[in-house]
């Protein structure tokens, strides 16, 4: 079973490793550190919820129990989201949609496994059943954008003296 695991850190702090979107580091708010398992289910993945200054979403791996390499790069779920509803993105599809989609190229090649296991544990991907069981399709981001609502709201705020 998998676990979501929330704590609220400071706020907005250097990141630590480039968007791969962006040339410059961006300053990011983590708003929770969940695990779940990893697509294959052999090792546990780490992985942050993160705003930056702008409000916008990113989503990134930090660490793994297995012995696969982890690239602990941010994607903007904005990103993930318009690679997940546009063509060609007709179910079911697996998660090479988005390592073509996020140019993971160069990077590491568990990157868009990890991204699709996070994606199905805040169930924006669902199974697409069949007898592939790495098949997924898109279902919703509502549930985790509520969540992170809710997190937004809860957030520890900056007061000056």
């Amino acid at each position: 079973m998998t676990t979501r695991k929330t704590t609220i850190k400071k706020p907005l702090k250097k990141a630590t490793t480039k968007n791969p979107q962006s040339k410059s580091e961006p300053d990011m708010q983590v708003l929770a550190v969940c695990t779940t398992k990893s697509v294959s289910g052999s090792s546990t993945l780490k992985y942050q919820i993160s705003i930056d200054t702008k409000s916008d979403i990113h989503i990134r791996v930090i660490s793994s129990s297995g012995t696969g390499f982890v690239n602990p790069s941010y994607y903007p779920l904005n990103d993930i989201l318009n690679i997940l509803v546009s063509p060609p993105a007709d179910p079911p599809f697996s998660s090479s949609l988005l390592a073509n989609g996020l140019e993971l190229e160069g990077r590491s090649n568990n990157n868009a496994a990890f991204i699709t296991a996070v994606l199905l544990q805040e169930k924006i991907l669902v199974p697409f059943g069949g007898q592939d069981k790495f098949k997924w399709k898109y279902n919703s981001a509502d549930e985790l954008l509520d969540h992170i609502e809710k997190l937004k709201a809860k957030k520890p705020t900056n007061k000056s003296a």
